[in-house]
Formats: C-alpha cells, sequence, structure tokens
C-alpha cells in the first residue's frame, strides 16, 4: 500500500511589522497574513518597535504618520512622508532595497492605518508583491453605515408590520450569537464601513433593569419555534459590550435606534406606562431607561431616536415628547458625567430639523 503527503513549498519569508496592542491595526494586519500565504509566502509577524534599516527581508510596515523612528526608516529606504494625513487617512509606499520589497503603510490615525493595511491586503491577493503603489486616499464620507432593522425578542420587535417578516422571526437565534457580530462586523471592516445600527421599537428590556421598574427587564430571550435563550440581564450586558468592543477593534460606532412612541413588554409588566403621549409615567420611565443605557453600556457611542407611527399629534407635539423623554435624560447624564462622550441623533420623520434645532437647544450646550 502506497501512501502520499501534501507538502506546501513556501517562497522567502516576508515580514509584517505592526503594533498588535492595537485591535485596528492588529485586524489588518492578519489580514495582509492571509493574503501573503495564499501566495505561498512565509510570513512572519514582527513587533513595528522591532523595526531597523537592517531587516533583510521583504515586509509590510503598517504605521502611524506620527511615528518619527519608522518615518526616519522609511525615508532612509527611499520612500517619502505624506505630507497631511487627517480621519481615517492613509498613504501607501512602496520601496525597494536591494531588490526587496517594501510596503509601507501610514495612517493618519488608527482607522487609516487599518483601511490602508486592508488595501495592501486586497493588493497583495490581485498582484502578489509585483505591485507598487505610492497613493494617498482620504475617505470623502467620514461616516458610512447599516441600518439594522433586528428584534432581540419577540416581545419587542424590530419595525416588520406585526411579525409579518419571515426574515425577523428567524433573526433572533443570530442576534445573541457573537460568531454572528463578529462575522459580519469582519465583513463590513473589510467593506470600509464603520458605523453599526441596531433598530428596535424598544430595546430596553433586553438592555437594562432599572430599579423601579425590575419586572420592565426580561427574565431570558425568547423567539419563534420553541427558541429560548436563557441569558439573564448580566449575561446580556457582557454579551452586548463584547459587541461594541470588538466593533471598536474594527474601527466602527456602534449604535441602538428605536421608534417611539413604543413600549413594548414594558406596558404588559405596568398598566400605567402606555403609548399615550401626554403621559407623565411613560416619560418617567423612558428618563431612566435612557440613563440606565448610558451608564451600563460605556462602549455604546450613541442613541438614534425615530418618531414612530404611534406618535399622531403634531411634529413639534411629537418633538417635544422625545426630548422630554429621551434628550433631557442625556443631557442630564452628561451634565453629571462630563467624561462620557454619547451622540444623540433625531431623524426628522415625524419632526424637521428646524424643530428638534430648537427644542433641543438645551442639549447642544453640553460639550460631550
Amino acid at each position: 500500500m502506497a501512501f502520499a503527503t501534501q507538502t506546501t513549498i513556501y517562497g522567502q519569508t516576508v515580514g509584517i511589522f505592526y503594533d498588535a496592542k492595537i485591535g485596528q491595526i492588529k485586524f489588518a494586519a492578519n489580514d495582509v497574513k492571509t493574503a501573503l500565504e495564499a501566495k505561498n509566502l512565509k510570513v512572519e509577524m514582527l513587533p513595528l518597535s522591532s523595526l531597523t534599516s537592517a531587516y533583510a527581508n521583504k515586509k509590510v510596515v503598517l504605521t502611524l504618520a506620527t511615528n518619527k523612528k519608522i518615518n526616519a526608516i522609511l525615508t532612509g529606504q527611499g520612500g517619502t512622508i505624506p505630507a497631511s494625513l487627517g480621519e481615517q487617512a492613509y498613504g501607501l509606499r512602496t520601496t525597494s532595497k536591494k531588490g526587496q520589497t517594501s510596503y509601507w503603510v501610514i495612517g493618519g490615525d488608527e482607522n487609516g492605518a487599518m483601511y490602508g493595511g486592508l488595501q495592501i491586503a486586497e493588493n497583495i491577493s490581485k498582484d502578489g508583491l509585483s505591485g507598487s503603489y505610492n497613493t494617498e486616499e482620504t475617505p470623502f464620507m467620514l461616516n458610512r453605515g447599516m441600518k439594522l432593522n433586528m428584534p432581540l425578542d419577540k416581545r419587542i420587535p424590530t419595525y416588520v408590520g406585526g411579525w409579518s417578516s419571515n426574515s425577523a422571526k428567524k433573526a433572533i437565534p443570530h442576534v445573541w450569537d457573537m460568531s454572528f457580530w463578529k462575522t459580519l462586523i469582519d465583513q463590513q471592516a473589510r467593506n470600509r464601513y464603520n458605523v453599526l445600527s441596531v433598530w428596535v421599537h424598544h430595546p430596553f428590556p433586553a438592555l437594562v433593569k432599572l430599579a423601579d421598574y425590575p419586572k420592565a427587564s426580561l427574565p431570558r430571550i425568547e423567539g419563534f419555534d420553541g427558541y429560548v435563550n436563557e441569558m439573564n440581564h448580566e449575561q446580556r450586558v457582557a454579551f452586548w459590550r463584547e459587541v461594541m468592543q470588538y466593533a471598536h477593534g474594527h474601527g466602527m460606532k456602534f449604535y441602538f435606534f428605536n421608534w417611539n412612541v413604543y413600549v413594548d413588554y414594558a406596558k404588559d409588566q405596568y398598566p400605567e406606562i402606555t403609548n399615550d403621549l401626554s403621559n407623565v409615567n411613560t416619560i418617567k420611565y423612558m428618563n431612566k431607561s435612557v440613563k440606565a443605557l448610558i451608564e451600563t453600556y460605556p462602549e455604546l457611542d450613541g442613541f438614534g431616536i425615530t418618531a414612530g407611527d404611534g406618535m399622531s399629534k403634531s411634529s413639534e407635539e411629537n418633538t417635544t415628547w422625545t426630548y422630554n423623554a429621551i434628550g433631557k435624560a442625556v443631557k442630564e447624564y452628561l451634565t453629571e458625567n462630563p467624561k462620557r462622550k454619547f451622540n444623540l441623533i433625531h431623524r426628522s420623520v415625524y419632526s424637521n430639523p428646524e424643530l428638534f434645532d430648537s427644542i433641543y437647544a438645551p442639549l447642544k450646550t453640553v460639550p460631550n
């Protein structure tokens, strides 16, 4: 009986120099590694701090424009420093010393270095180490993202018309699967997206727990076709914080959005909470929910407001309600916690920019 073995023959060694402590750069460096190995090249992953002009092999260097040591090595090998690189921008340089090609990614910031690294990975996948790149790239749009209408539980739906969407029903198990989020975030970062937003009628029962409304917190996650996930509140908080941290490590901002005035699940537990815009109990409950959200998730970049189909009054009344229920809570929390950065986005549905520019004027005085 004869046996055969398959051996991969690697070519020369290529060094990848990068700072593994920066999540965005580490992500891009791993994509560069994958691209090089697909070309049957041997790769060694090396700390950026270890790079010297004496390194003899071909190399890919991912750095920031502020790194003077690396800039000096680059210019010493015939490269030029980009004149100025702003937010998310990068420069690519190619040098050749003694026949050894080197690719240099210079980022205006961490995200710029990631995007440049991803571009080099794509270039290597196409051209191997035969290309020469001496360019700068600056994004035309600074915020590029996804709007995910995504239910968190069958009791707190997203905008699907009373569960008429079969895909929304099937989405719930994936919402609570970390591998889904990591796959999605990896994919979106490679496509240069940097904002991820999840839209739910009323997300708070799955995200926060209030001392004054303890029954408004879901005891577990329920879906359709018998799906049950026994994640408690503390486990859910840990889950979403990990999602947000992973997003940040890929240059992304993370937001939750809601529609108003929906108070799904909470109104079933507390009859005093209703969809009535004049109900002060609902405003009180929303205030506490918003403050708890900001407090519970320090990685959350912001929250978005959509005046919902349940709001049938005038645009001024609708916008005043969103400020009293949400905007005022954000102002109060940020005033008391000046180091916390947080963004609030108000869609103009059932409102208009002139109105919320005026009604939200007190919030805009808060610098953070």
